[in-house]
């Protein structure tokens, strides 16, 4: 419904550009050192439009065809990566110096440009934990949903409530997540405790 409201809005538009031109030609000068050009609107919006399309066709020839697409891809990529890792780098110094709220904002940047985020998030919890900032933390935990950190998120949030005092809570999320995993020691660990 939306597409055919913006193709009927680019028609009148079309037709009120056309009556216009209609009405008056217009012209365009282009004038450059001491040799000038002269033309019609008209052609010289054909002309512009004519020119980009052929630059969008050349770019899609080069990308394409020689392969510099794969290029840009994997340089990106390395790129992303290589700032993920300064992040991470530079929060774990603030982290070392005792600036958790640094740390925090560092390790959350990392997070948001990494293509693996678990690290980073877990560094950020403990940054925000250090801070007695909670909510925070938990918010943390929740944005790390791979399915394959299940249990390390678990254990984390575990140990959150723990070191909080929230014994219930950690008692309870331990208990039913133990008969899942029985066979790690530390949830039996945490248990005990």
């Amino acid at each position: 419904m939306i597409k055919m409201l913006f193709g009927l809005l680019f028609i009148a538009m079309g037709a009120a550009l056309g009556f216009a031109f209609i009405e008056d030609r217009g012209y365009v000068l282009f004038v450059w050192h001491n040799t000038s050009v002269e033309m019609s609107l008209v052609f010289a919006v054909i002309l512009s439009v004519t020119a980009l399309v052929s630059v969008f066709i050349v770019l899609e020839i080069l990308l394409g065809v020689l392969g510099l697409r794969a290029l840009l891809k994997r340089w990106l990529m390395l790129r992303r990566y290589q700032q993920s890792q300064r992040y991470f780098s530079q929060g774990m110094a603030m982290s070392a110096i005792d600036n958790h709220a640094a740390a925090e904002k560092l390790f959350v940047r990392s997070a948001q440009t990494a293509t693996e985020p678990l690290s980073a998030y877990l560094a950020a919890v403990q940054a925000a934990q250090a801070q007695q900032a909670v909510q925070r933390a938990e918010d943390y935990l929740n944005l790390i949903n791979d399915k394959k950190h299940h249990l390390t998120v678990h254990i984390t949030r575990v140990e959150l409530w723990l070191a909080t005092g929230q014994w219930e809570a950690a008692a309870a999320r331990l208990k039913s997540i133990y008969p899942h995993y029985k066979k790690e020691r530390v949830i039996s660990q945490l248990l005990l405790e």
